[in-house]
């Protein structure tokens, strides 16, 4: 476990994929030099003389490369900082790590890292030793017409980065499967009741170490430990949660004593919210967007709708997965560890409030959050039917149909009536 963290802390770190390809890089460069070198060195008199490149050549083929390959390294970083302004401005500072994390983005800086420490060290590599090569040049323009290939797809990348449907889309992408992974527990028993014996007896208080956000908590590694220490452990936090340094974590009963450190090596911590386990956050960033889409600087409704309707479509996959089970057993049937859940309504809640708030006064989005109040309606679990049909007299009561022009008073009234349809026809379907 211990060394699964340090490698999830390390793995985050911007500079961890252009810094394994500089090290590849360095035994590539080495390895090839010394077998063109040595082990190919004899083969290079049976070769016809045209194919041999000098020292000079090679220099002077070897300085436009790296000039070449710092210019599209330079244009790439440029790029970056476009995207970057742009997420920060326009749409949501929480979606700029989405795109510092992109396979693409990451692999491309390291191939540029990759391609000019290779012709670097090459080239200091060839001008001291002064003797006619074949292997190291043929090897040094391959390198540099990846980094050009990767150049082109970077740019294509970046483009596609920039376009605010396909950022949502990929957030959305992104929540689903945070969804469908959260509430999966491969060989754990959970169960959304529980008899309070357990708590009885004395009880060991485990404090956080460090302040910042749990980001993962490894339920099975945890339950397994618990069983072998004959306890019961109590979370006191979602994940999600912000923790302060010396802030209650869990609560124990065991009859070992309970190593702190390892009881929080089962947790880890971060300075920034993840999406590996918190839903809450994957969600937010569409409503940051919106809010942002709806803000008099950027006024962009048709915006909002799209992120209002991804929203639903969470919720609607949230429904048939959510489980209050906060009881959760080992093999054997006996209870191990105890997580707080977080109820349907508050993720409803959070999902549409500050849109409320912020967008009342526009038809068209309030009309969009009916809407997808509807689909989640017609769509979602019927198990929370009674919270969206609550909640969605929360949001109509936003609206001062008393205020609205007759057409845009009919284009509501229509929303709210086909939402009452769809109640209708699922309250017949629950009876």
């Amino acid at each position: 476990m211990k060394h699964q963290r340090w490698y999830i802390q390390i793995r985050d770190k911007f500079w961890f994929i252009p810094g394994c390809y500089a090290v590849l890089s360095l035994i590539i460069v080495i390895g090839a030099s010394i077998m063109d070198q040595q082990v190919l060195r004899p083969i290079y008199n049976n070769v016809p003389a045209m194919l041999l490149v000098t020292d000079n050549t090679a220099t002077s083929m070897y300085s436009a490369l790296v000039t070449a390959l710092l210019t599209l390294t330079t244009i790439s970083f440029s790029s970056i900082m476009v995207v970057l302004t742009t997420y920060s401005t326009q749409f949501t500072p929480r979606a700029l790590q989405d795109f510092m994390k992109s396979p693409t983005t990451q692999h491309t800086l390291g191939v540029f890292t990759f391609g000019v420490l290779f012709t670097l060290v090459n080239m200091l590599l060839f001008s001291s030793e002064g003797n006619n090569q074949i292997l190291m040049p043929m090897l040094t323009v391959l390198v540099a017409l990846c980094c050009l290939a990767f150049f082109i797809v970077f740019i294509y990348h970046s483009t596609q980065w920039l376009q605010v449907n396909h950022l949502i889309s990929h957030i959305r992408s992104d929540a689903s499967k945070v969804i469908a992974e959260t509430y999966t527990y491969k060989g754990i028993d959970g169960f959304s009741e529980w008899n309070s014996d357990f708590r009885k007896g004395e009880e060991t208080i485990i404090y956080a170490e460090r302040s910042g956000y749990t980001n993962m908590v490894k339920m099975k590694e945890l339950i397994y430990w618990a069983k072998h220490q004959e306890g019961v452990f109590e979370s006191l936090f979602h994940v999600g949660d912000y923790v302060h340094r010396g802030e209650a974590l869990f609560r124990c009963w065991s009859k070992h004593d309970i190593p702190p450190e390892k009881l929080r090596s089962f947790l880890l911590v971060g300075e920034e919210r993840s999406n590996d386990q918190d839903i809450e956050f994957s969600m937010q960033k569409i409503v940051e967007i919106a809010l942002r889409a709806i803000s008099p600087a950027i006024n962009d409704p048709h915006t909002a709708a799209n992120c209002i309707n991804r929203i639903g479509a969470l919720l609607s996959e949230l429904s048939h997965v959510h489980t209050n089970d906060q009881y959760f057993t080992d093999d054997e049937g006996q209870l191990r560890l105890v997580m707080p859940v977080k109820p349907y309504k508050e993720y409803l809640y959070k999902s549409f409030y500050q849109i409320r708030l912020y967008g009342q006064n526009d038809i068209s989005v309030m009309g969009a959050c009916v809407e997808a109040l509807t689909m989640l309606i017609k769509t979602g679990n019927h198990r929370v039917l009674q919270e969206v049909t609550s909640f969605s007299r929360y949001m109509e009561d936003a609206v001062a149909e008393e205020q609205l022009a007759d057409w845009d008073k009919e284009y509501w009234q229509e929303r709210v009536q086909e939402k009452e349809n769809a109640l209708d026809r699922e309250r017949t379907k629950t009876t």
